[in-house]
């Protein structure tokens, strides 16, 4: 499971998370909607995409004509699937002026990043962090990193071949 941390600015290797809403990235970014139009991205909920800038890479996450608290937490989870597992993501989503949206962040993000690989036959990349961008009070990460962590657990018992479940005898 990935883990979550706050920083006042994007770590130079980070991905960064923007969300497009109405068709229009909530940050600035060095695309212009032309070039996201030319690429066949309008913002529309859920749709996700990867462009270069001389920032450093951007996820562009759609956010649709409005935004709620479900439809932010399936866009974090959207992002959370197509930042590759070894990248830490940074985003700014978790500060849209939405009841529960640090929630709906944390949860969307890191539910959507999870990987079932109990039977993997190597451990793979180190997960990269999700960096939450801003003030965020202290703490305030906990409770949503506890329900993605057991949410996450709930999915590797569903994920288990039966013949591990069985008890020892």
């Amino acid at each position: 499971m990935r883990s979550v941390r706050v920083e006042s600015e994007t770590p130079g290797d980070a991905v960064r998370v923007v969300g497009v809403l109405g068709g229009e990235p909530l940050e600035s970014v060095s695309v212009t909607s032309g070039a996201l139009a030319a690429l066949g991205f309008d913002g529309e909920p859920n749709k996700t995409q990867l462009v270069a800038t001389s920032d450093g890479p951007v996820l562009l996450v759609g956010l649709g004509e409005e935004i709620d608290r479900d439809g932010l937490g399936l866009a974090a989870g959207a992002a959370g699937r197509a930042i590759p597992a070894s990248k830490t993501a940074a985003t700014s989503l978790h500060q849209i002026d939405v009841d529960g949206a640090l929630e709906a962040v944390v949860v969307g993000f890191l539910s959507g990043a999870y990987r079932y690989d109990a039977y993997r036959s190597s451990d793979g990349p180190d997960l990269g962090d999700l960096v939450l961008l801003g003030h965020v009070d202290a703490g305030a990460t906990t409770g949503p990193r506890l329900v993605a962590e057991a949410v996450g657990r709930a999915r590797d018992w569903v994920n288990r071949p039966p013949v591990d479940k069985s008890p020892d005898v």
